[in-house]
């Protein structure tokens, strides 16, 4: 009754091969911030300006969101020390200037319906370092990591 055919079962396999390489490798083909040009995030989201300017002494940090292959995308709300700083789109980039200490970094969707806890990075800052942030992924899960320091 049952007879199974080697080729139809070598195309099954074989589709399969293809779709396991094909979830493996889909998180390869979101660009990343650094193979793209980045905009700088509009004055009018970002809600506290004095900290984007620059100040001689003090810590840069530069916090880099990354582009999505689709369009649309929602807001990041980025924070420090829990106060927000700046509302984010895919693709922008803003740098803000701290003194010296130990800071939480943090973004997480706005508006935020699933209701997600802020990721966040603590770093202690000094002597005027330049610190660089990406942040990624989507309403149902964002992340942010450090990925340069000077």
């Amino acid at each position: 009754l049952c007879r199974t055919y080697p080729q139809e079962m070598m195309m099954i396999k074989t589709f399969l091969i293809c779709m396991a390489a094909f979830a493996a490798l889909s998180g390869c083909m979101m660009p990343r911030a650094s193979d793209t040009s980045l905009r700088d995030v509009p004055v009018s989201r970002i809600h506290i300006k004095e900290m984007t300017v620059s100040t001689a002494g003090q810590n840069q940090i530069t916090v880099e969101r990354d582009p999505q292959l689709l369009p649309g995308g929602s807001l990041f709300e980025f924070s420090i020390n829990y106060v927000p700083l700046a509302d984010m789109l895919p693709g922008e980039t803003f740098s803000a200037w701290l003194p010296d200490g130990t800071y939480t970094f943090s973004i997480k969707p706005n508006p935020n319906p699933q209701n997600l806890a802020p990721r966040k990075i603590n770093l202690t800052l000094q002597k005027g370092e330049k610190h660089t942030l990406r942040a990624s992924g989507t309403d149902f899960g964002t992340k942010l990591e450090e990925i340069g320091a000077k």
